[in-house]
């Protein structure tokens, strides 16, 4: 009966044992998780502030062609008007 008991008590200690390493492995699995979509959510932001950089250095790379193509068309219409009023 003795023999019995001890057994069956094994069982239980190894079948408690089981369920607590079920239990560890999910609480690691959660924990991966969540560091995980940390790490994705904060490569996500920083691809997204990368994005914006870009987009405004090539907007202001725009407006300074455009300046510049304004200051020269304004030059040679200047350059024009003055030839013109000489020829006349």
């Amino acid at each position: 009966m003795r023999m019995q008991e001890g057994a069956r008590v094994q069982g239980l200690q190894i079948s408690e044992g089981g369920r607590v390493q079920g239990m560890q492995m999910q609480g690691r699995q959660f924990q991966f998780q969540t560091q995980e979509n940390r790490e994705d959510a904060k490569l996500d932001r920083v691809s997204a502030q990368l994005s914006g950089a870009q987009a405004r250095q090539a907007q202001a790379s725009s407006d300074r062609t455009g300046a510049i193509t304004g200051a020269i068309g304004g030059l040679t219409s200047v350059a024009g008007s003055y030839l013109g009023t000489l020829n006349n």
